[in-house]
């Protein structure tokens, strides 16, 4: 007796659902065809999200966060600073400001994990915790030095090959040639 009654409430549930879906049925069509149309027209890039690649999905917004983290820790380095540097070890056009920076933190953050390695494998906690500040100091380091060196051999490159430019230019000008075409001989 139960069971009947039971079988009987299940009936009139799915009953009820399949009526209050019927009667709405038009009121959904009709919101699904609104929708359409006031998308109709729109822009839609070719790739979806997931399907974007990997660099522009996960790199990219890493690397931003990465050198916004950079900017916090040193607060006297700027984004303008380092492109100047950049700029002066002829590496500007190979590598954003944003990247180097990122680049630093990975660095940083890749000197902690091996500072944990090799100093858990070598020492004790205070072992780790040395290894770990002096691995990530060093990373963060290492970059600058790395722009300061390349620049400072750049600066002495061009002021060795400047007295020979100069030279030519002057007998391009002095054989008829105009200075813009001195300039570009």
């Amino acid at each position: 007796m139960l069971l009947v009654i039971f079988l009987g409430l299940c009936c009139l549930a799915a009953s009820a659902y399949f009526v209050g879906d019927a009667v709405t049925a038009p009121a959904r069509e009709r919101r699904t065809s609104v929708r359409r149309a006031a998308q109709y027209g729109d822009f839609r890039p070719a790739l979806g999200q997931s399907q974007r690649p990997f660099r522009e999905r996960v790199l990219v917004p890493l690397g931003d966060r990465l050198a916004r983290w950079t900017l916090k820790l040193h607060p006297k380095t700027t984004v303008e600073g380092v492109s100047s540097r950049l700029l002066a070890a002829g590496l500007g056009r190979a590598i954003s400001p944003t990247a180097f920076l990122a680049f630093k933190s990975g660095l940083a953050i890749t000197g902690v994990f091996l500072g944990i390695l090799f100093g858990g494998a070598l020492a004790s906690a205070g072992g780790v915790l040395f290894c770990s500040v002096a691995f990530a100091g060093l990373g963060f380091i290492a970059p600058d030095f790395f722009v300061s060196s390349k620049a400072r051999s750049r600066k002495e490159s061009i002021r060795a090959e400047l007295p020979d430019a100069l030279d030519l230019m002057a007998v391009s000008v002095e054989a008829g040639m105009g200075f813009d075409g001195a300039i570009s001989s």
